[in-house]
This record gives C-alpha cells, sequence and structure tokens, in this order.
C-alpha cells in the first residue's frame, strides 16, 4: 500500500515537473515590436519575426515599449511592463511569463464599428478612450453634420503636454471632411518635430468661439506604417492560416478584429479596404 502511494506520489511530482519545465520552454513568435525592448537571455533586441521563450528575461526601453507576440498552443499575448513596476524608465525588467497579457480573437457585436455610410457619428466611440492608430501619416475622416457642427467659429482641437508645455493643434478640415497630420499635430512652438511615444495622451476638444470648449475624447494618438502593416499580417497568415475564415465578410471581421483588439481602435473601413488592395 504504502509503495503504491510513494509511486502514485512520484508520478504526479514528475508530471508537475515535466508540465513546468513546458510551461517555462513554451516558445512565442514575434508579430510586432514598438518601441525598444532588449531580450537579455539573448543578448539582442526584440525584432518582429524573432522568437522568444517564456524564461527569457526582458528589459523595456520606457513603459510605452510593447511587442504582440503568439504561441501554436497559448494563442496571442502582449508583452508590456507591468502597472505595479516601481523600477526607473529603462530598468525595467522582468521575465516574460509575468508579463504575458492575453488577448481574445473576436469583438463582440456592440464594439464594432458603428458609422454610417463612411461617416463618424460619434467621436468618442470612433477614437476611444484608450489608444487610436492612424495608418500611414494622416487620417481624413467625415463628420455626420448633425452631430458636429464645423466652420470658422466651431472647430476641433488636440491638445496635448509635451515636456511641461501644453501645445494645442487647429484640425485642418473642409467642409465635414477632418484630417490629423502627423507632421503639423507633433511640433513644438518653435517648429521643432516631437516623437509622438513621447506623448502620454492627446485630448480632443470641440470649440466654440469666443470662450467655450467640450472635451470629446482623451486617448493616446499612435502611428503604424503601411511596410509594418504588412509585414504584421504577413506574419499572421503564416502562423493563423487555418484559422482565418474562407468566407469574405467573416475573413474582413476577423482581421479587422485582430488588429483592434491587439492595438486599439483605428479607421476600420480604412483598414478593410487597405487589406482588400493589399489582397489580404
Amino acid at each position: 500500500m504504502y509503495k503504491i502511494t510513494f509511486f502514485l506520489a512520484l508520478f504526479f511530482l514528475c508530471s508537475l515537473v515535466i508540465a513546468k519545465s513546458k510551461e517555462n520552454n513554451e516558445k512565442y513568435f514575434i508579430l510586432h515590436v514598438e518601441g525598444q525592448i532588449m531580450n537579455l537571455s539573448q543578448n539582442k533586441a526584440l525584432k518582429t519575426g524573432d522568437f522568444l521563450y517564456a524564461n527569457d528575461q526582458l528589459r523595456f526601453k520606457d513603459r510605452s515599449s510593447k511587442a504582440l507576440v503568439i504561441s501554436g498552443s497559448k494563442g496571442r499575448f502582449m508583452l508590456q511592463p507591468e502597472e505595479n513596476n516601481t523600477q526607473k524608465e529603462g530598468e525595467l525588467v522582468s521575465l516574460v511569463n509575468k508579463l504575458l497579457l492575453p488577448i481574445k480573437k473576436n469583438r463582440d457585436l456592440s464594439t464594432r464599428d458603428i458609422g454610417i455610410n463612411n461617416l463618424v457619428m460619434d467621436l468618442e466611440g470612433y477614437l476611444g478612450m484608450d489608444k487610436f492608430y492612424i495608418l500611414g501619416n494622416s487620417l481624413s475622416f467625415r463628420l455626420n453634420t448633425e452631430t458636429y457642427h464645423l466652420n470658422e467659429r466651431d472647430f476641433l482641437v488636440l491638445n496635448y503636454n509635451y515636456q511641461g508645455t501644453s501645445l494645442t493643434k487647429k484640425l485642418p478640415f473642409e467642409g465635414n471632411l477632418v484630417t490629423i497630420q502627423k507632421e503639423a499635430v507633433f511640433r513644438s512652438k518653435t517648429g521643432e518635430y516631437i516623437e509622438p511615444d513621447s506623448v502620454d495622451t492627446v485630448k480632443l476638444y470641440q470649440i466654440y468661439m469666443p470662450d467655450s470648449k467640450n472635451l470629446l475624447s482623451e486617448f493616446k494618438l499612435c502611428f503604424m506604417s503601411e511596410d509594418q502593416l504588412k509585414e504584421l499580417y504577413q506574419n499572421l497568415y503564416h502562423l493563423e492560416a487555418d484559422s482565418i475564415p474562407k468566407e469574405t465578410e467573416a475573413k474582413y471581421s476577423y482581421l479587422v478584429d485582430f488588429f483592434v483588439l491587439s492595438f486599439g481602435n483605428t479607421d476600420e473601413h480604412i483598414l478593410k479596404a487597405w487589406l482588400k488592395q493589399n489582397n489580404f
């Protein structure tokens, strides 16, 4: 009886050790990197297309640095510094398996884009209150004129703080077409270019001249180049080809959901058109 109990306990212990070993050796493919992250275990910077392991040690340059990774057995995850990490910027060090934030594969229907005829009905819902990604260096979108009135006295501005200075940028418009240009928005008072990643959040206001304004949304404004976007979806197809639906509308819903759930809000009409144009 004691021998049976001993061997059962030994078998259980060995199973736990093997399971823990597999977990520590879990391999993750890097789909996308933002900012600078150093893999101290492999003595190299993280870059798209590489692999890393669950017990690798990472050092993040700052709290905005992050990486999107995928495991064949566990799914997609975002790697970013822990919120309660009290280490200084440039010294944010932790193991991969302590940083894995799981990402869902599908959104609820209620969170999908609710624009009508490519008109933005609700700027807060369109931009979100977290992160909004512009694909490329500029974005133009049309507003529902019944909700938003634009003229010489009523217009939109972006406001943000940079190194202790408050900067306000009026967004150009023509009729109901509003444009956000990276090069124009992120400029200091002396005309120097400001890296968007160095700005925590921007605030979007509707201005009513002469002295009234309304806060519409506060979010982090991010940019992704076309080359980054193409590499991202090529890697996704390489790793999840069997999971991507074949039916056209279901496929594009899946591909748009992937971006929004992994990164944040974007103009879904523009993203979908880009995906079609690039034969994804």
